[in-house]
């Protein structure tokens, strides 16, 4: 099933992005004020997998919505020049945000955009040393709200 990235939005986008959940937002707004440049565009609420199929008996289009509902959802795909960002924004991560990004990850094997590489990229507030560890074995990038005060200072 090919990856669904919806709109395009510019990197200098400073609003509310789609189906962005609250406590993921102050993750993006601190992400995007530092990390926009080495973007092209960003895309929100990416679906990716088959989804399911819908109950018996319903219209043709409560059942397309209902297979577009149950797909798989990315937080956040940046595209750069040169490959993609697959983005998991996570308050506290833990060994569901590792899951989800490899998810993500070999869904969007069967039907990418284009051939250009991607990079599973980890964005939180809280990093413990094993998921940092757990993260880095699993060849995901961790961004860290520590870290990112070190950048902007």
């Amino acid at each position: 099933m090919p990856v669904d990235l919806g709109p395009a939005f510019l990197v200098d986008f400073a609003g509310t992005p789609p189906q962005i959940s609250t406590d993921d937002l102050m993750l993006w707004e601190t992400f995007r004020r530092l990390f926009r440049a080495d973007y092209v565009r960003f895309f929100f609420d990416v679906s990716v997998g088959t989804g399911e199929d819908s109950p018996p008996n319903v219209s043709a289009k409560v059942a397309a919505a209902w297979r577009r509902l149950t797909k798989f959802r990315i937080d956040v795909v940046g595209e750069k020049a040169d490959g993609w960002d697959i983005i998991e924004l996570r308050p506290n991560a833990g060994p569901g945000a590792i899951g989800a990004l490899q998810t993500y990850t070999t869904l969007w094997f069967e039907g990418p955009p284009d051939k250009r590489p991607i990079r599973p990229l980890l964005v939180s507030d809280r990093c413990a040393s094993d998921i940092r560890r757990v993260a880095g074995l699993a060849g995901i990038t961790l961004r860290c709200l520590d870290e990112f005060s070190a950048r902007s200072n």
